[in-house]
């Protein structure tokens, strides 16, 4: 198992690198983002991978409990292999089931985080927006993604404005969300 950690002494943030899972499957054979059948051996190995996994966040849950835990993929273990020209993009089109479907996800933790049924899809240029949110920092205006407040509670989304500068390099503009 390998993590890295990075830790910042003037700043609450601790940035966890979680790459033993990619690579274990990739050792263990699979080649997919599907988990072997819990009734084999490296279907049951990932699964303790994953679950040593799972208690490691819980553990940084625990020792930091005002603290908000993001997890971050933009894919599953094995990131999806892009087409080198034209012909291999129109097959990869036509052999995938779902090729708008993405592996990626995006976990939530935290004061002010909240459980939404059927969240619509987030992106990978999503994340960074919305950390900031979280944090009560600005959010420049030329981002691409967008602050996904759907991850958030109502009295967090009333308590907490959206912070906006113009880009990173413009005075602050502040835009307070409504509610109606």
């Amino acid at each position: 198992s390998r993590v890295a950690a990075a830790v910042h002494p003037g700043f609450d943030l601790t940035a966890v690198w979680l790459n033993g899972f990619a690579e274990a499957a990739t050792a263990a054979g699979v080649v997919d983002n599907t988990l072997p059948r819990r009734d084999t051996a490296v279907g049951l190995a990932l699964r303790r991978y994953l679950a040593g996994t799972d208690q490691l966040l819980d553990q940084l849950e625990k020792a930091s409990p005002d603290a908000t835990l993001v997890v971050v993929s933009s894919s599953g273990p094995h990131p999806p292999t892009l087409p080198g020209n034209l012909v291999a993009i129109v097959e990869s089109i036509e052999e995938n089931q779902d090729p708008g479907a993405d592996d990626g996800f995006l976990l939530m933790s935290g004061k002010g985080i909240t459980h939404r049924e059927n969240p619509p899809s987030a992106t990978v240029l999503d994340v960074v927006p919305t950390i900031l949110f979280s944090a009560a920092l600005p959010v420049a205006r030329d981002m691409d993604g967008r602050v996904r407040t759907d991850a958030f509670d109502e009295p967090f989304l009333r308590y907490n404005g959206l912070s906006l500068n113009k880009d990173y390099e413009a005075r602050q503009l502040i835009v307070r969300r409504t509610t109606a």
